[in-house]
C-alpha cells in the first residue's frame, strides 16, 4: 500500500495538464466454461459440476487535470448443467476516485457494491466444506496521501466492509462487518531502496454468533530494486487481538417447572503473534518469475478472523508473441485465532476455518488479436486438515476452466 501511494502521487505531480474532461470507456465481455469434480471439497460424496461463466462489464474514465475517475459496473451469469444448487447471478459497482488538492496532497477513495457467489471466491473461503451461497458486499476506502517531501511519503485510510449471505448454510455462515484505520510512512533511501513503517487498528464484528475482535499491527519493512528485472521486498511485524465471543452453556432453572436451559454469557481472551511477508522477483528475456510469502491476520465468513501463512511461486513464459503458458504453485495453512481455545467454548464455526492447502495450476493463453483471447487453466487442490477433535480425511480436487476474453481498446471522448 505504501509503495503504491508513493508512486500514485508521483504520477499525478509528473502528469501534464489535462483538458478540460477527458472522458473514455471500454467493454470486457468473458465467455466460459469450469469443470470440477469435488465442488463442494467433501471428503465423502463428491459431487461433480459442470458449469458456465458468461459476463462482462464497462470500464469508464473521467479525468481533469486535478482528478480522475474509474467506474466498472459487471455482471457474470453462473449456470450448471451438471450440479445442484450453484446457479448464481452476479454484478456489481466498483469505483475508484482521485483528487489532487494540491501538489502533495492527494485525497482518494474506493466505493464498492458486490453480489457473488461463494464459488468466486472459493480456493480462500472453502475451508472444510465450501458452503455455496450468494454474498452481497459493501467497501468503502477512503485514503490520504501526503509527499512530505521528495523522498518521504505519509499515507492514512480507513476501510469499511459490510458482508452478508443469502443465507446462513446451516449455520456455516456468518455476516460480519469489518472497519480498519491505517497509517504508514514510506522513505526512499536511494533510487532503488525504500524503506516503510504502517500500522494498523481494526475490529471485526458478528451479530449471530455474537462477537467482537479489536486487533493492533505494525510492519516494517525494506523494497530492493537491484535490476528492473530483480528485486526484493521484506517486511516484519506483530499483531494483537483482543477477542469478546458468546459461550453458551446448559444451566438448571428451578421454574416452575424445573428444567434444564441453555444460557449464555461473554467470554474473552487475546491472541498475538507475529506478521511477515517476503516478495521476490525475476524476469528474463521471455519468461517473469516471482515467489511470494505472508504471515497476515484477517476477517473470514466464519464468524472470526483467521490466521494465514501463505506461499506462492508463479512462472509466466511467451512462447510466441500470441501464445504463453504459465505455472502457479502455492501452500496456505490456514486457523481461527480461536484455535487454541477449548472447542467446547468457542462458536461452533471457528474450526470450519482449519485447514491445509497445497494447490498446483499451469495455464496456457492465445491472444488471436489485442483485444480477444483465450485461455484454460487446470488447477489440483488438496486440503488437509489438522482438528484434533475429529479425524478428517484429506480432501482432493481437479478442476478445469476454459474462457474467451475481450477487452475492447478504450474508446475516447475527449474535449468537454
Amino acid at each position: 500500500m505504501q509503495l503504491r501511494a508513493s508512486i500514485c502521487v508521483a504520477v499525478a505531480l509528473a502528469a501534464p495538464a489535462a483538458t478540460a474532461l477527458d472522458l473514455s470507456w471500454r467493454p470486457l465481455l468473458r465467455i466460459g466454461a469450469r469443470a470440477t469434480d469435488n465442488v463442494r471439497w467433501a471428503s465423502d460424496n463428491q459431487e461433480a459440476a459442470l458449469g458456465f461463466d458468461n459476463g462482462g462489464g464497462l470500464e469508464m474514465n473521467a479525468e481533469t487535470a486535478e482528478w480522475k475517475s474509474k467506474l466498472n459496473p459487471s455482471f457474470n451469469f453462473r449456470r450448471f448443467a451438471i450440479g445442484d444448487d450453484l446457479d448464481a447471478d452476479e454484478y456489481g459497482v466498483r469505483s475508484q476516485h482521485q483528487w489532487l488538492a494540491t501538489e502533495r496532497l492527494v485525497f482518494g477513495a474506493n466505493l464498492d457494491y458486490v453480489r457473488d457467489s461463494t464459488l468466486t471466491t472459493e480456493l480462500t473461503d472453502a475451508g472444510l466444506q465450501n458452503q455455496v451461497a450468494n454474498r452481497d458486499t459493501i467497501t468503502a476506502q477512503p485514503s490520504v496521501t501526503f509527499l512530505l517531501n521528495e523522498k518521504t511519503t505519509l499515507t492514512g485510510g480507513y476501510l469499511y466492509n459490510d458482508v452478508s449471505f443469502g443465507t446462513d448454510a446451516n449455520g456455516q455462515l456468518v455476516d460480519f462487518t469489518y472497519q480498519q484505520l491505517s497509517a504508514s510512512i514510506t522513505r526512499a533511501w536511494q533510487e532503488n531502496v525504500q524503506f516503510f513503517i504502517s500500522s494498523f487498528a481494526s475490529e471485526f464484528e458478528t451479530e449471530e454468533p455474537e462477537g467482537r475482535t479489536r486487533t493492533y499491527g505494525a510492519q516494517g519493512g525494506v523494497e530492493y530494486t537491484y535490476r528492473p528485472d530483480l528485486g526484493v521486498t521484506l517486511s516484519i511485524g506483530y499483531v494483537k487481538s483482543d477477542i469478546e465471543f458468546q459461550t453458551q452453556f446448559l444451566t438448571f432453572d428451578p421454574g416452575p417447572p424445573p428444567r434444564l436451559v441453555v444460557a449464555s454469557r461473554t467470554d474473552d481472551v487475546s491472541t498475538n503473534g507475529p506478521l511477515a511477508s517476503a516478495s521476490f522477483f525475476k524476469d528474463f528475456e521471455n519468461t517473469r518469475t516471482r515467489f511470494d510469502y505472508n504471515r497476515r491476520v484477517s476477517p473470514s465468513i466464519r464468524g472470526t478472523q483467521q490466521l494465514e501463512d501463505d506461499i506462492v511461486v508463479t512462472a509466466e513464459h511467451d512462447l510466441t508473441k500470441a501464445w504463453k503458458v504459465g505455472f502457479r504453485g502455492g501452500y496456505n495453512l490456514r486457523s481461527s485465532e480461536l484455535q487454541d481455545i477449548a472447542s467446547g467454548q468457542v462458536p461452533a464455526t471457528s474450526n470450519q476455518l482449519n485447514r491445509d492447502q497445497a494447490l498446483l495450476a499451469g495455464w496456457t493463453a492465445y491472444a488471436f488479436t489485442k483485444e480477444l483471447s483465450i485461455r484454460s487453466e487446470y488447477r489440483f487442490v488438496r486440503n488437509s486438515f489438522s482438528d484434533d477433535t475429529l479425524e478428517r480425511d484429506a480432501v482432493y480436487g481437479h478442476s478445469l476452466f476454459v474462457n474467451l476474453i475481450y477487452n475492447g481498446e478504450p474508446r475516447f471522448l475527449r474535449g468537454f
